[in-house]
């Protein structure tokens, strides 16, 4: 597989991951920045990308917070996800790791 399908295939997975994840109730992102990595991509890679949680009041202040993908871009397996505050504080959970999509 070459280095641009690679990335793809990983950025797919990491995309997936970010959709199915579990926040806790009440918890919702409102709005989500790009993906952030580096490559070329060589066993586990971390994908990071910062997203934000709103007050709950509509047009109030938001939270920044950080989403990060752990992926083996050698077997195209999602190995890790975690959502964290700026406090350290990490929350929710990962849903049953993704496959990786067929080319």
């Amino acid at each position: 597989m070459n280095e641009q399908k690679k990335t793809e295939a990983v950025l797919a997975l990491a995309e997936q991951a970010w959709q199915d994840y579990v926040f806790p109730e009440g918890v919702d992102a409102e709005d989500a920045d790009g993906w952030s990595y580096e490559v070329p991509f060589h066993g586990d890679v971390e994908i990071t990308r910062a997203f934000y949680l709103g007050s709950g009041e509509g047009d109030g202040p938001t939270s920044r917070c950080y989403f990060t993908v752990t992926v083996d871009s050698e077997a195209l397996a999602v190995k890790d996800a975690y959502a964290i505050d700026l406090s350290g504080n990490m929350f929710g959970e990962p849903a049953a790791h993704a496959a990786a999509p067929q080319p």
